[in-house]
This record gives C-alpha cells, structure tokens and sequence, in this order.
C-alpha cells in the first residue's frame, strides 16, 4: 500500500531539486556572447530566476511541514513563491517574442509592485490577527490574479504578432520555433492555478501534480536550449517588424516587379527551399513591406500561405503524373522541410495522405 505522505515527500524534494539543477544549468550554461543572443541571454536568467524562486519556494515545504502546522503560513509561502515565479517567467517568455518588452522602466514597476504585494503579505502575517489574515491573504490572491491575466494577455498579444510576422516572412514551419512558448505559456498557467488550489488537495493528488510540474518544467528548459538553435530567424522578424506599407525600392515601376514575379512564378522558384521574403524582394526589385503588401492585396494570403499553396498543387501534379515520384523525392523537390510536415498540408487540402493520392 502506498504511503501518501511519504509520496507527497518526495515528489516536492524531487520538484525542488530537479528546478534547482535546471535553474543552475539556465545560469551556468553560456549562448554564445554575441550581439544577436543579448535579448536571449537575458531571457535564460529571469527564467533560471524564476526555476529557483520555484525551487525555494517549495523547498520550504520540505524543510518545515507548513501545511498540516500553519495552513496560512502556507498560503503566504505559496503566494510569494507564485508572484515572484510569474513575474519572471512572464518577462522571460514576451522578451522572446518582444525584445522591447523588458525596459528599465517596466522591469522597475514589476519591482516595486512585487516588494508591495510581499510587505503586505508578510507584514499582515505579523500584524493581523490570523481570523482577519485570510483577508489579507485574500487580497493578495487576486492581486496575484490580475497580474497573471494582464501578463498573459500581453503574452498572447505579442505571440499572436511574431507568429504573423513569421507567415509573412518564411514560407516553411518557422511558425513552429515559437510555438514551444504558447504551450509553455498555458502550462505554466494551469499548473499555477493548480498549485493556487493545493491546500483543497489530497497528499496523493499533490504528489501526482508536484511530478507533473516536474514534467513541465523540463520540457520548458529543453525548448528553451532547442529555441537558441533557430535564434537568428526569430530574433530578426522581432526586432524588424514589416511596416504597414513600403515603397519600391527600384525605379522600374510596379510593371516590371509583376513581370519579374510571375516569372519567378513561371520557373517554380516557390520550389526552393531556402527562399523567404526578403530574399524574393530582392529578387523581384523592392522591399519586404511592398511585396508581403502585395502578396496580400492581389493574392490574399500571406506570405507562407501563398507559397505552400504552390508548392503543394506542384506536388500534387508529381504525385498524380504519369511516373509519379515518390513522397520523398516530392517533399525534395518541393522545397519543403520534411515528410511529416507536407504530410500534413497535403492532407488538410486534399483530405489524403500523399502515398494515398500517389497509390490512387
């Protein structure tokens, strides 16, 4: 028979030092110590922050049973823990997507509201009687909860902006490189909220949420050390947004950058691999802004869109001719990334897999 108490033991040692060993990873392990990985840098220290202020926080379960003592004290434990955690992965995650994000002067307010909200708490733990100290807890809560909306709410703002930015930008699965972040996001959010409710919760329960938490925060450190690999790509879109509208660069006049672009149409240019926007605006004669703008008047599709929408009718065609290739050499000679993700196109316009279309 389980022991849930003994359970419960290690899985809260197991989150504290697994966070702990993350979080020293996060400030020990040094990108490259150049200009582009400023902005990254600086993300993989407010998230080794927030591993540790994690780890601490529970850490404190570990050492003094609060929960079963002094269920207040846990409370304000949990809370200070949590504001702390919140603040640090928020700015973390939108620095990512919002290199302007973290200036002095917003990192300041973050402070100070943080020092605020622990003088209350830790001051009304001192001060106030315990029957009035759950309002004191109380308001802190939903101080803690305000905080958290507004974060997510500028997080999926600024997600929902550099994942269009991307579309309009790179024709393949570049999308993909950020989307670690919104899952991240929204776990790291259930799983607050969660902890919010630990003092309703059974010690099994606890323990099967604390090995969760584990699951996550792992997977949120490996993502962030896969993401430095495709660092470059991302970190340009941020830092140069398209503007609403750009003028030619070229004197030739819109006709001939028509001429030049259905013609590169014409020769299957889409086909190449490594082609994205700013390599075609040169190409065809003007700028990113003016062609991702035209692209969307006379096409209206973005950028991405448009061109996997040829390359998968080109596909289709070698599929269904009359020696058709096989799913590899179409995906070669498409210019996509990898079997899996035209696989997965090709099904959501054509409602087949590819080896069916062929066999068919």
């Amino acid at each position: 028979m389980w022991d849930n108490n003994l359970l419960y033991e290690y899985s809260v040692l197991a989150g504290s030092v697994t966070t702990f060993v993350l979080a020293l990873c996060l400030f020990l392990v040094k990108p490259p110590q150049i200009a582009l990985f400023d902005v990254y840098r600086r993300s993989r220290l407010m998230l080794g922050a927030g591993y540790a202020a994690y780890a601490l926080g529970i850490g404190v379960f570990v050492v003094i049973p609060l929960r079963s003592e002094a269920p207040l004290i846990a409370s304000a434990v949990n809370l200070t823990y949590y504001l702390a955690a919140e603040y640090l992965f928020g700015c973390s995650f939108i620095s990512l997507l919002d290199p302007a994000f973290c200036s002095a002067g917003r990192m300041r307010r973050y402070v100070l509201s943080f020092c605020a909200a622990e003088l209350t708490l830790w001051g009304g733990a001192a001060l106030v009687p315990s029957g009035r100290f759950v309002w004191v807890l109380a308001g802190v809560g939903i101080w803690f909860l305000i905080q958290a909306g507004i974060m997510t709410l500028v997080f999926l703002k600024s997600y929902r902006r550099l994942k269009r930015q991307l579309e309009y930008n790179y024709a393949d699965t570049t999308v993909t490189f950020i989307r670690w972040l919104h899952l991240s996001a929204w776990c790291v959010i259930i799983f607050g909220m969660l902890c919010g409710l630990s003092l309703f919760f059974s010690k099994m329960w606890l323990a099967l949420l604390m090995s969760a938490g584990i699951l996550v925060f792992i997977y949120i450190y490996v993502s962030v050390e896969n993401y430095a690999l495709h660092l470059p790509v991302v970190q340009y879109v941020a830092e140069n947004p398209l503007e609403e509208s750009g003028d030619m660069v070229s004197g030739e006049g819109e006709s001939m950058f028509v001429r030049r672009l259905e013609a590169w149409i014409a020769g299957q240019g889409y086909c190449d691999a490594d082609i994205t926007l700013e390599v075609l605006a040169e190409r065809v004669g003007t700028n990113r802004s003016y062609l991702s703008g035209y692209i969307n008047r006379h096409y209206g599709k973005s950028f991405s869109t448009w061109i996997n929408e040829m390359r998968l009718e080109r596909a289709r065609h070698l599929l269904g001719g009359a020696t058709p290739c096989t799913v590899a050499e179409v995906v070669e000679m498409t210019g996509f990334s990898s079997v899996s993700y035209f696989g997965k196109l090709f099904r959501k316009a054509y409602g087949v897999t590819p080896t069916s279309y062929r066999n068919r």
